[in-house]
Formats: C-alpha cells, sequence, structure tokens
C-alpha cells in the first residue's frame, strides 16, 4: 500500500521517561542513536521526531500557501463590511468641539441641501406649490362674491350713500370708489389661503426630508432631528408672516391707489368719451379706502343695458360694468404677482435659510449642548463600540497576514 505522504519513523518516549523527568532533546537523542545502531534503519533519512516535524512544518506551510488568497479575501470582505456598519451609524464618535460642531453642520447641511432639491423637484415638492399659484389660487378668486356687489340694488344703494345729497353730475366719483373698495376688498382671503397652503406644503417636505435616504445618517442623532425640525416650523413661520405682509402690500397698492388710465381705456372702450374725462378727473384726485383681495368679475355685463330698462337702470348698469372692467385688470395682475411675492418671501428663504438659526445655536453652544445635539441611544453607542474593536483585529490580521514570507 503506498502512502499519499510516506511514511517517518519515530521512538515515542516511554513511560520511564515521564516518570523519570527526562528532556525531549534527551528523548531524541535515544531515538537517533536507535536509528544508527540499526543496519536496517542506518540508512534511511525518513526517521526521527525532528524529521517529522520539518516535515508537518513543510505541509503546513504548503497548506497556509493555498489557503493564504482566501484568507486575505475573507479579511478584506470582512474589514469592508464593517467599514461600511460603521458609516451607516455615523462614523467613530467624534470628540472635541471642533469635531462636534463640524459633523452637526455637515449633518445640517445634508438636510438643507435635501430639502432644497425637494423644492426644486416634481411630484410631492415643488410641483404642489405651482398648483396652488395655478390652479388653487385661480379658483379661490373665481369664487369670490363679486357679483353680489355688482347686483343693481346694491350699486343704487351705494352710489345714493356715497354721494348723499349732493347731485353727481356725469359720473358718481364716491360711488365708484366705494363699489371699488368693497370689490378689492374681496381679494385678501385667496391671497392669504395662497400663502398658507404654500407653508403647509414646505412643512410636509420638512417632515418628508428627515425620513428621505438622503439624510438616514440623521436617524441616530433624536435630539438633532428634533432641532432641525422646531428650527424649520420656527424659520417657516416666520417667512410665512413676511409673505403675508407681502401679498398684503400688493393688495393694499392697488386699493391706494386707483389707475385713472384704466378707466380711461375701459371708457373709450364703451364709447363714453365725455364720461370718461370726468371720470378720470375725479379718480386722479384723491386715493382708495381700506379694501385688500383677488378675484375675477362675474360675466354677462355689456356697457348698454337692456333696451327696455329706464334711463336710471341702464346708469347703474354702466357703473357695475365699469366696475367690473377695472376689477378684472387688478385680478390679472394680482394673480401674477401674488405667487412672485410667495416665492419671494417664503420660497425661497426656506431654500437658503432654513436652519439659519440652529446653525447660530450650534456655534454659540457649549461642549455639553453639543454633545446632547449628538446623542445617540445605547444600542447604537455598544454597535459602534464592536464594529471599532472588530475592525482593529481585522486590520492587525491584514498586515501580518501581508508581513508573511515563504
Amino acid at each position: 500500500m503506498r502512502l499519499k505522504n510516506g511514511w517517518i519513523g519515530v521512538v515515542n518516549r516511554g513511560q520511564a521517561d515521564i516518570v523519570s523527568g527526562a528532556s525531549m532533546q534527551a528523548a531524541r537523542n535515544r531515538e537517533l542513536e536507535f536509528f544508527r545502531s540499526k543496519p536496517c534503519y542506518a540508512s534511511l533519512k525518513n526517521v526521527g521526531t525532528s524529521f517529522l516535524s520539518a516535515r508537518l512544518s513543510e505541509h503546513l506551510v504548503g497548506a497556509i500557501k493555498r489557503a493564504l488568497p482566501a484568507i486575505q479575501a475573507g479579511i478584506a470582505d470582512g474589514t469592508s463590511g464593517l467599514e461600511k456598519e460603521l458609516e451607516q451609524l455615523g462614523g467613530p464618535s467624534v470628540e472635541g468641539r471642533g469635531g462636534m460642531v463640524h459633523l452637526l453642520l455637515q449633518l445640517t447641511r445634508q438636510f438643507e441641501e435635501a430639502f432644497a432639491q425637494a423644492v426644486d423637484g416634481g411630484k410631492n415638492g415643488g410641483e404642489q406649490i405651482l398648483t396652488v399659484f395655478e390652479k388653487r389660487l385661480g379658483d379661490n378668486i373665481g369664487r369670490l362674491g363679486f357679483s353680489k356687489i355688482l347686483e343693481p340694488a346694491n350699486v343704487r344703494r351705494v352710489v345714493e350713500e356715497a354721494d348723499g345729497y349732493q347731485p353727481h353730475l356725469i359720473a358718481p366719483e364716491m360711488g365708484y370708489r366705494r363699489l371699488l373698495q368693497e370689490c378689492l376688498a374681496l381679494f385678501a382671503k385667496p391671497a392669504d389661503t395662497a400663502v398658507d397652503e404654500t407653508h403647509a406644503i414646505l412643512r410636509q417636505i420638512v417632515a418628508a426630508t428627515l425620513d428621505a435616504p438622503a439624510c438616514a445618517s440623521l436617524a441616530q442623532y433624536a435630539h438633532l432631528r428634533h432641532a432641525i425640525a422646531r428650527t424649520a416650523a420656527g424659520s417657516l413661520d416666520a417667512f410665512r408672516a413676511d409673505a403675508r405682509a407681502m401679498v398684503n402690500t400688493l393688495v393694499e397698492m392697488e386699493r391706494s391707489y386707483l389707475t385713472a388710465e384704466v378707466f380711461k381705456e375701459i371708457l373709450h372702450q364703451s364709447g363714453r368719451s365725455a364720461e370718461s374725462g370726468e371720470l378720470i378727473r375725479t379718480l386722479s384726485g384723491r386715493g382708495v379706502g381700506d379694501a385688500v383681495g383677488d378675484g375675477g368679475v362675474g360675466g354677462g355685463l355689456s356697457a348698454g343695458g337692456s333696451s327696455s330698462s329706464s334711463p336710471a337702470d341702464r346708469h347703474l348698469h354702466r357703473i357695475a360694468v365699469h366696475v367690473s372692467a377695472y376689477i378684472t385688470h387688478v385680478r390679472t395682475q394680482l394673480k401674477q404677482t401674488i405667487p412672485k411675492a410667495i416665492v419671494h418671501t417664503l420660497v425661497l428663504k426656506a431654500k437658503r435659510q432654513l436652519l439659519d438659526g440652529l446653525a447660530r445655536e450650534i456655534a454659540a453652544a457649549d461642549d455639553g449642548g453639543l454633545k446632547r445635539m449628538l446623542s445617540e441611544d445605547d444600542a447604537t453607542v455598544k454597535r459602534r463600540e464592536q464594529c471599532l474593536h472588530r475592525l482593529k483585529l481585522l486590520r492587525q490580521a491584514a498586515d501580518e497576514v501581508a508581513a508573511c514570507s515563504f
């Protein structure tokens, strides 16, 4: 029978050697003397415990050489996996004020960038704001009650109350002004509603961004997430107040000064140039009272009125037509300028200054405050320590393997 690795003759230590405490070297010397003294073994090379040890070492080295690539690959895979897990855990815990400030600002900047991308994005982002501007604002304006203000009975009442006992000569100036005041006042609500709806969408985007994959590193820092949400909510509330003040100012501007040139064009188109001249002179002389709003005027009014109606009724009808045309002109302007004002004072500020308050808070915080913002749950801390320890051992193993030479 042929042995795969051959054979080696050895003489093991006997019980007497163990009892007497004979050394290993003494036992090996007697072993070699045994083989040399026997003519049948004297010429053999593959005898003795020393020969056996050398042959076993050769086999072990060969086995290691064959297994070495797999060992190195296993160390590399283990190292890579631990490094990725550490990255998901936020990397090694930072020490020192500078490191903590840097990490906090880095995390807040990641959130701000993800938020800005969501606002600029489509579905569930900026597209919702565009819907407010292009559809909901117009729908809300369309539901305003201009028709009630321009009903003949209301026009007669307003004109009579405005001009009092003084008969108007050609155009009832104060009547026109008061009708415009009542109509312009309706624009306030849809303007404010557009601001509130945009603000609500931005709040939703903040919440979605906190849970977005781009901000996954925030998951372990509950205190920092809370600080971001709190600061963002406060900033958006302040920006909403700015936007509301801006859109109200736009409407106040329309109310405060009636554009006589618009009436001139309206009256010119209705073929009443004489009345136009008088009305322009009266409207150019004074401002308008309190009223704000946004909307469109009900259709169906014509300058002439019914041929069977009385001269007084036709006159009231013409007043309603003129007011309706002017309000339609204002509506067209505000449908364009209100979105611009909201974007400028609310949306763009949210993209650029949302967490400015938190950045100042981080800069002013002491070490204790910074640590609180970066505090983590015990499970995360323990797992990071385990990963760091295993990673250290794997890197040492990689260095030792690389230093081996055969």
